[in-house]
């Protein structure tokens, strides 16, 4: 029984994968690129690789290693689909890079229902059909925290080499990936006492000294910040903004039906969060994950204000698994209190509960994803269709955010 159960599992997790890619892929080929895409289509049009990733110094915040994928991936085509593939890539890869960072601190089926909920995200798919780094950041930055939360667990040499050297490839992605030292260093410090015995703590600063020094290096190198200061709050009120960024309300405009997801999904992650109890380890660890979430949300909206820069809810997608997380929890308990009565005991629980949970989550995502596929997909958004002969003749100073 337990080797059916454990395989039933797996194919679950792959249906899940499957779902993401599938929702992904569909449709994503159907809009012409908008503004933001079309600054970064521009590279394609230049004769070489370097000169393709010099274009970062035209960009803010722009890292070379995106540019230099979609100078090579521009090579065999231009098109919409084709250009956005490395996208929808990333962004399935996500899903499952999510789930195994769950694992840490879920049961298995609380972590198929994290991976899920990121794969029906509206978020998530949409910035996975986007021909920009946001889907590659979110990625890398969950894989770069895997690996810091194995390298503690293991304390092998080649594990914080590992660690490092994913680091700085995803660092050359995306600057915010240093971020997810936060995350590691929040589970290391959830059994601080143990892990510094064991020597974890002193590989991982030395770990985080290579990175800082990874990070600067790139920052001087391909980083500029905007040269105009911008009105902190420009899209919307600072709560929305943060909440579409997290995943817990919409990116845009909805109707009545598709609140219902972004309802469910807010309320089970305040009982996810609010059902903490510091009792046992597994608690105490996802108390330090919360914190350093937080935390991590507290500097973005700090360094925007004192940069005067712009504030938008992609500047917090990378954070979005993690409430994915906490609804999961909550989720999976208000079930146990409220509704596993109903269901009996003659029925396999290990089956029924993760099957009624993802059904519920369909029924309540499905408006959402609906009206994404069906109405903000067909907007050309700031900017009308360019073609790659044009883009050459563009103005270079054009700005990514």
């Amino acid at each position: 029984m337990k080797f059916f159960s454990q395989n039933w599992h797996r194919l679950s997790v792959i249906a899940t994968l499957f779902v993401g890619l599938f929702l992904r892929l569909y449709q994503i080929g159907n809009d012409p690129f908008w503004f933001d895409e079309i600054n970064v289509l521009q590279v394609v049009s230049r004769p070489t690789l370097w000169e393709a990733i010099k274009v970062t110094h035209e960009h803010v915040m722009a890292m070379p290693l995106h540019y230099a994928l979609v100078w090579l991936v521009g090579k065999v085509s231009t098109s919409e689909g084709w250009m956005r593939l490395p996208e929808a890539i990333w962004g399935t890869l996500a899903i499952a890079i999510g789930y195994v960072v769950a694992r840490y601190y879920l049961t298995p089926n609380q972590a198929l229902l994290s991976a899920w909920l990121m794969a029906t995200s509206p978020l998530l798919i949409m910035y996975s059909q986007e021909l920009r780094f946001y889907a590659g950041l979110v990625f890398f930055y969950l894989l770069v925290t895997f690996l810091g939360i194995r390298a503690i667990e293991r304390n092998q040499s080649w594990s914080w080499l590992l660690f490092c050297i994913v680091g700085i490839l995803g660092l050359a992605f995306h600057v915010h990936v240093l971020f997810s030292l936060w995350i590691v260093y929040a589970y290391l410090g959830a059994d601080l006492k143990k892990n510094k015995e064991r020597g974890a703590l002193r590989s991982l600063i030395r770990s985080t000294i290579v990175l800082l020094i990874a990070f600067l290096g790139l920052l001087l190198s391909f980083g500029r910040l905007s040269k105009e200061p911008w009105n902190l709050v420009s899209e919307s009120n600072l709560i929305h903004i943060i909440s579409a960024g997290i995943g817990l309300a919409a990116p845009f405009p909805l109707h009545t039906k598709g609140w219902i997801y972004y309802f469910a999904v807010t309320l089970f992650t305040i009982v996810g969060v609010l059902s903490l109890k510091i009792g046992r380890d597994i608690e105490k660890k996802r108390l330090y994950l919360l914190l350093a979430v937080l935390a991590q949300i507290a500097m973005i909206v700090v360094s925007n204000l004192v940069g005067k820069y712009f504030i938008a809810p992609r500047q917090f997608i990378f954070l979005s698994a993690f409430f994915y997380l906490f609804t999961a929890v909550g989720t999976n308990r208000f079930y146990l209190a409220k509704v596993s009565h109903w269901v009996g005991g003659t029925l396999d629980q290990s089956k029924v509960i993760p099957l009624l949970l993802l059904a519920f989550y369909i029924l309540c995502v499905i408006p959402a994803i609906l009206q994404y596929y069906r109405l903000e997909k067909g907007i050309v958004k700031g900017g009308s269709p360019c073609s790659p002969e044009s883009m050459a003749t563009r103005r270079s100073d054009m700005r990514l955010s």
